[in-house]
């Protein structure tokens, strides 16, 4: 790459070279519009044809730009020119936690948790935004001379809803900060792993070191963060308190679970600590703004392979600054970045017109969010802000929170509030996992969220929790919430059996002669006739008779068809006579050699179950034809019998 220091690159002048490495080179830049320091990074065009490094290289700047905190380095402008692609980015006077560290060892706790709750409410930003850090540690974090607090390198960081792998070791220290899950390769790495990496930061700036023995080699530091317990930062440095130690061990267990859920949960447990300082633990540091800050030069992650160039010497007049030379910027270059730049842009624009905010809460110690972004805690003195209107919102744990929307700040002006928070009852807290996770969990008929779930601000009381899931059957159970401890409850959901194949169908039309009783399997169905439908396949239809009896039939029922049925207790005679010559006669019907009287003729006479002997008679005449004997039985078909017989005069 050729020497660009001295040169005005689309409206930024090269100062000078901060770093070089194998991804490019970091410069120290003025823009010549706004007359503001920057820093740009610019690629090495050889990386430029690799359409992979492109896609990676573009998160870094994206995902950046989307957040606003005064403790996260901001990113103007990405910008592609002749010489190359780079990203521009704002200019910290400062150098890192990381050399801090090296420099003065552990550090006194009340500094240590002063830069630690700057840290946490940057990283609170990028999660409320949906954006996990997954690198967080001491070299991703500047320390102007001033004594700001930048948190930068978002190179690894992701979209919570993205569906990406998780992207494992890229940098040899990154390890020592790397959760369980993250070195597993999980893809739903989610915020609580920026949890972990914050408590092993937490554990280097008040033990001056990480737990891992110095000539650990990469497999001893993995069995220690995978399986074996880690040693609590008293065990190197025995002046910490014991109760910010289990806060640091907290964040450390191997289980997210078993973390703390949310930064606002770990900044509450860090707060209730501090109510417990005594004036020695405080008297041992002196904030920036009582002393000014001293400073080591910075290293440039990434460009270490090539010395970067020297720092000028300090002024006579402070020969024993041990700290920080010159002004540089740590910057991430081994990490992936992105690009996304669609045609040349002009110079980024002025920034906005900005206004001072001072704002005071009773009592103090509150968090207070501009547009749902943390931005300090009361008392906030003098906070630039840009102009603009904004709504604004003030918490603290065990206070109902103080809420202001549409509070407009002009150009300039300088608005003082005063938020009286007013006390609420303790609250409970209730986890809710399930096996396996993912389900939805509603609470008292209302949608909370997905499990895992951890509900840090439930009044005391019980509540009906139902967990839900595709292809599961609910889940339902009534929790008691208390103040004393957190409720903890596991949904085991049992998945739903497949669902039977519906039921086919047919339809029996039965009916019985004469009217009697019609059972389909062993139920009174009618007495007459009846329509019903019935599982398709055989069913056993009883015809009962109260004088003739009854018989039990299987009848086969077809899917999606009509089976008529007509059972028979009676047949049908009819009798016809005549004369010698063939002419029709009448006579009474003699039955079982009784004379019924009734005239034999071609109408049907119905005959019940039995045996008959059937003739005719007829005064003066004698019957030419024998008796006919009929034997009537029960049975589906309609049985009729036609007699004929010949009568002669005597």
């Amino acid at each position: 790459m050729e020497d660009l220091v001295g040169k005005t690159i689309d409206s930024y002048r090269i100062e000078s070279v901060i770093g070089r490495g194998g991804m490019g080179i970091v410069y120290k830049a003025t823009d010549v519009a706004l007359d503001k320091e920057v820093v740009l990074k610019m690629i090495d065009p050889r990386l430029v044809q690799d359409k992979t490094f492109l896609k990676r290289f573009l998160t870094e700047p994206k995902l950046q730009a989307k957040l606003e905190s005064p403790y996260i380095v901001q990113v103007y402008a990405f910008r592609q020119t002749q010489q190359g692609l780079f990203i521009v980015m704002e200019y910290v006077d400062g150098g890192t936690l990381s050399q801090m560290i090296k420099e003065k060892g552990p550090l006194p706790v009340a500094q240590a948790l002063s830069i630690f709750r700057k840290i946490l409410l940057a990283i609170d930003t990028a999660h409320q935004a949906g954006i996990i850090h997954r690198d967080i540690k001491p070299r991703n974090v500047l320390i102007s001379r001033k004594g700001d607090v930048k948190v930068t390198d978002f190179g690894l960081a992701k979209l919570q809803r993205a569906t990406e792998a998780t992207v494992t070791m890229t940098a040899a220290g990154t390890l020592n900060y790397m959760p369980p899950e993250q070195i597993r390769g999980l893809v739903h790495v989610d915020h609580r792993s920026d949890i972990y990496s914050l408590g092993m930061t937490l554990y280097e700036m008040l033990a001056g070191r990480v737990p891992f023995p110095k000539d650990a080699t990469e497999y001893m530091v993995l069995k220690m963060i995978m399986e074996e317990p880690l040693p609590p930062p008293t065990e190197f440095n025995p002046a910490i308190p014991q109760a910010l130690s289990d806060i640091v061990m907290k964040a450390l267990e191997k289980e997210p679970d078993r973390r703390y859920q949310s930064i606002p949960e770990m900044m509450e447990a860090l707060e209730e600590f501090e109510k417990s300082f005594t004036g020695e633990l405080m008297s041992d540091y002196t904030s920036p703004t009582e002393k000014e800050t001293e400073f080591l030069p910075p290293v440039v992650k990434g460009l270490e392979s090539e010395t970067p160039k020297p720092p000028p010497p300090p002024p006579p007049s402070s020969p024993s600054r041990r700290w920080w030379i010159g002004a540089f910027v740590l910057l991430l270059f081994a990490g992936a970045a992105g690009y996304w730049f669609v045609g040349r842009r002009p110079s980024p624009p002025p920034p906005p017109d900005t206004a001072v905010l001072t704002l005071t809460s009773v009592p103090e110690g509150a968090t207070v969010y501009r547009d749902g972004q943390a931005i300090g805690r009361t008392p906030l003195h003098q906070a630039t802000i840009p102009a603009g209107e904004y709504t604004l919102e003030v918490r603290k744990s065990g206070f109902l929170p103080w809420k202001q929307e549409k509070v407009r700040f002009d150009s300039g002006s300088h608005r003082t509030l005063r938020a009286v928070l007013k006390p609420i009852e303790t609250w409970g807290a209730l986890a809710i996992s399930s096996d396996p996770p993912g389900g939805e969990v509603w609470i008292d008929n209302r949608r909370a969220g997905q499990t895992p779930l951890r509900l840090d601000s439930l009044a005391p009381g019980t509540y009906r929790v139902e967990v839900r899931l595709k292809d599961y059957l609910p889940w339902r159970k009534e929790v008691q919430v208390s103040p004393d401890a957190p409720a903890r409850i596991t949904a085991r959901l049992q998945r739903r059996k497949p669902p039977l194949p519906e039921a086919q169908t047919g339809t029996l039309s039965l009916t019985i002669v004469p009217e009697g009783r019609i059972y389909v399997d062993g139920r009174l169905q009618g007495r007459k006739s009846v329509q019903l439908s019935v599982p398709a396949g055989t069913h056993q239809v009883t015809f009962e008779h109260p004088q003739y009896g009854k018989a039990t039939v299987p009848v086969e029922v077809q899917p999606d068809r009509v089976t008529p049925l007509t059972y028979y207790f009676e047949a049908y005679l009819s009798i016809v006579t005549l004369d010698e010559n063939g002419e029709p006669l009448w006579a009474t019907l003699v039955l079982n050699g009784e004379d019924t009287g009734e005239i034999a003729a071609r109408d049907r006479y119905p005959l019940g179950v039995g045996t008959y002997r059937i003739s005719v008679k007829r005064v003066g005449y004698e019957v030419l034809n024998e008796e006919e004997v009929i034997q009537v039985n029960p049975g589906p078909e309609k049985k009729e019998y036609n007699l004929t017989f010949r009568l002669r005069k005597r």
